[in-house]
């Protein structure tokens, strides 16, 4: 009768802070705890392999980042630290050729160096290729949770492993968002979120390709950066922005909607940033108003047309308002058949195209699979988990020992769009409050040691 082998041994390791993902967000909390001299080391378990690793996503460089390049990751904080963009530029030396610019908004390829070159400062502290199971309490003699064991699975290696950790903490990422027609799968490759689309754009337009045919779904401002991004191209294509509204949302431009949150001698200093801000605190796909100068370049372009050839039908780039779509087959030739309706007329339309991009935004990521231990223990102060002001995971009254905390970064707000620019202007402040919670943290365990240390010497000495 044969056995089975032994199975693989789980390897353990102990760290002061676990950081579940090395998105912009943890990136930012580990700039934030190193300009607050805490002594905790801090190790980000990210699911996405090194090589794959986009901080801005798969997005056209040619555009300009929509935040001034003062909302970095640490300026508003400390403009004096070592990682502010300026800080960047003058490594680089270009700091002088920045200025010059007449914008005051960055480059997105620039930026995106910028944040890598933040990474890379973190290199030693970051394991890639890490896929995180769940999060499990760890119990002391006085039945409190003492710390936390975070089980992850390397991807390449197929090794599981233990992270034990006083203080985890979790960065809810926002997940690509596919309408449900055409999520299916079947539908693939042709059919691609626009997060993830200008690989297979490129090899489609290049200038020695036949015709292609292209179809841009939603209404965000990636749909319009895509949309203006293959205006330039030198390829034989026709594209067709579909956008479900009667109209496209220009975003505001004055500086009274630019401004930052309230001054911090007000009594909204204790509220989080992201509730500072108008949203809508749903699970719907995020979107976000278009930039005013993109929205007038794509105007230009439709009116350059408009004076050419009467008939919007036989444009190379046409914008279709108010279409839902209502199907998606994938053709013998390997084209997707897209049909949609007309909200407004009640018309129809159908084509064929040989690439689909949904521009439809993004979702939040459910935490309830990491925490399903926590949740089944009825830990968290209520029915869902929910965060205080520093972003520290409610829990029930007297469960944690002192020193070991839960922190939760991005579960509250619309601030997270597709690559993390409206997340810019409140990044900052939140990380730095989530380091000054994690420190007070520190030394409330500091001074429960020292008083342990205290009452053992006296009861030795009696």
């Amino acid at each position: 009768m044969s056995h089975p082998g032994p199975q693989p041994q789980l390897q353990q390791e102990h760290h002061d802070v676990v950081c579940v993902g090395f998105g912009l967000a943890a990136m930012s909390l580990g700039i934030a705890l190193r300009e607050s001299n805490s002594s905790a080391s801090v190790t980000f378990l990210e699911e996405e392999a090194q090589s794959a690793w986009r901080p801005l996503g798969d997005l056209p460089g040619t555009v300009h980042m929509s935040s001034n390049f003062l909302y970095d990751m640490i300026t508003l904080e400390n403009p004096r630290s070592d990682f502010t963009f300026i800080r960047f530029l003058h490594g680089k030396k270009w700091l002088v050729d920045f200025t010059n610019l007449s914008s005051m908004q960055p480059p997105r390829v620039q930026f995106e160096e910028y944040l890598k070159w933040c990474a890379k400062q973190f290199k030693d502290e970051v394991r890639h290729d890490t896929k995180i199971l769940s999060i499990e309490p760890v119990y002391s003699g006085n039945k409190k949770i003492n710390s936390w064991n975070v089980f992850s699975l390397n991807r390449a290696t197929g090794q599981r492993h233990i992270h034990t950790a006083e203080k985890v903490v979790i960065c809810v990422d926002r997940q690509p968002y596919v309408p449900g027609i055409l999520a299916k799968p079947e539908l693939k490759p042709a059919v691609i979120h626009s997060s993830r689309c200008m690989t297979r754009l490129n090899e489609l337009t290049n200038p020695s390709a036949p015709h292609v045919r292209i179809a841009i779904v939603g209404q965000t401002q990636q749909a319009a950066e895509l949309f203006d991004e293959l205006y330039d191209v030198r390829a034989d294509r026709q594209v067709i922005w579909l956008v479900e509204d009667g109209s496209l949302q220009q975003e505001a431009q004055t500086s009274m909607t630019a401004s930052l949150v309230p001054s911090s001698t007000t009594v909204t200093d204790r509220v989080p940033p992201e509730l500072r801000f108008p949203h809508q605190s749903t699970n719907k796909p995020s979107s976000k108003p278009i930039n005013k100068a993109l929205l007038d370049r794509v105007y230009e372009t439709q009116y350059a047309q408009k004076v050419k050839e009467p008939d919007s039908t036989k444009w190379k780039f046409q914008i279709k308002f108010n279409q839902v779509v209502t199907g998606a087959e994938k053709t013998s030739s390997g084209q997707i058949h897209l049909t949609t309706r007309d909200v407004a007329m009640g018309g129809q339309y159908a084509g064929e195209f040989d690439l689909v991009i949904a521009a439809t935004g993004f979702v939040r990521s459910s935490t309830d699979t990491l925490l399903s231990s926590i949740i089944s223990k009825r830990l968290l102060d209520g029915p869902s988990m929910t965060t205080d002001g520093d972003y520290a995971v409610n829990l029930r009254r007297g469960v944690l020992d002192p020193g070991v905390g839960l922190w939760c970064i991005g579960l509250i707000g619309e601030m997270e769009t597709a690559v993390g620019e409206g997340s810019f202007k409140i990044m900052a402040e939140r990380s730095a409050r989530v380091a000054r919670s994690i420190t007070e943290a520190e030394m409330a365990k500091g001074k429960e040691d020292a008083n342990h240390n205290k009452s053992s010497t006296v009861q030795a000495q009696l």
